[in-house]
């Protein structure tokens, strides 16, 4: 089995070695924007989720010196997979019978 590391990785170098091939790289990104228009059609939360961190994120790096946007988008881009799996908690917990 991989870990999750291990999966991060070579997902990272498969994005990567598309980088020479223009028209891979035009179907890659095709596919994951009509992956992501479904899934905001099916969760219209995450629409108004993504756009509200895009929105900060905006606003963040234009007050933040450019050599710390990359530890700066790490940071946001961290508190936004938090935040999201905290929604899905919340959400999930109304779902559970409590004693």
């Amino acid at each position: 089995m991989r870990t999750l590391q291990e999966i991060v990785r070579e997902r990272i170098a498969r994005t990567a070695s598309l980088m020479g091939d223009m028209d891979a790289m035009m179907r890659e990104a095709h596919n994951a924007e009509q992956r992501m228009a479904r899934r905001t059609g099916d969760d219209p939360s995450l629409d108004l989720f993504v756009t509200h961190y895009a929105d900060g994120i905006a606003a963040a790096l234009k007050a933040i010196p450019a050599p710390m946007h990359n530890t700066v988008l790490k940071s946001m881009l961290m508190q936004i997979v938090t935040e999201w799996e905290d929604v899905h908690q919340e959400f999930s917990n109304q779902l559970t019978p409590h004693s």
